[in-house]
C-alpha cells in the first residue's frame, strides 16, 4: 500500500532526498516497516485523525532507507559495498560486496537501521494506538 505519493513527500513533507524515479519502490519498503510495526492495521485505510503522522513517517523512513542504499553504493572509500570488518593494529579492512550488504538487511543484519525506524515509527505513532500489540 502507498500511504504517500512523491508529490505529497515534496510539497508537504518537504522532502528532496528521495528522487521520483526511486519513490514507489522505497515508499513500499517504508511501508513495510509500518505494516509490521502496526500489525497490518492500515492496510484498509488509514483513519483520518492519523493521516498525516502515517505519511510524514513514511516519508522519514524513505529518505532513511534512500540514504542507507546509497551509502552503500557511494561509500567513500571507492569500496562497493559497506566497511564489514577493521582491525586497528596492522592496520586491516575488509568490505562486503553490495549483494551482501542488501542481503543482511533483508534478512535483519542490520540492527542500526531497524532501531533506527522503529524509533522514527514510534516518534509518530506512538501515542496513537496503532502500535499496540493486543487485541
Amino acid at each position: 500500500m502507498n500511504y504517500a505519493d512523491y508529490s505529497y513527500y515534496q510539497n508537504v513533507f518537504g522532502g528532496s532526498v528521495v528522487p521520483e524515479s526511486s519513490w514507489l519502490r522505497i515508499a513500499g519498503k517504508a511501508g513495510d516497516y509500518l505494516n509490521a510495526a502496526t500489525f497490518d492495521r492500515l492496510t484498509d485505510g488509514i483513519p483520518e485523525e492519523y493521516a498525516e503522522k502515517v505519511g510524514r513517517c513514511i516519508c522519514e523512513i524513505a529518505e532513511y532507507l534512500y540514504t542507507y542504499a546509497e551509502s552503500l553504493m557511494k561509500s567513500g572509500t571507492g569500496q562497493a559495498g559497506a566497511k564489514s570488518y577493521e582491525q586497528i593494529g596492522a592496520y586491516a579492512v575488509n568490505y562486503a560486496s553490495i549483494s551482501d550488504s542488501i542481503s543482511a538487511l533483508m534478512n535483519g543484519g542490520s540492527a542500526g537501521l531497524d532501531s533506527l525506524i522503529q524509533d522514527i515509527i514510534m516518534k509518530y505513532l506512538g501515542n496513537t494506538g496503532l502500535l499496540y500489540r493486543g487485541v
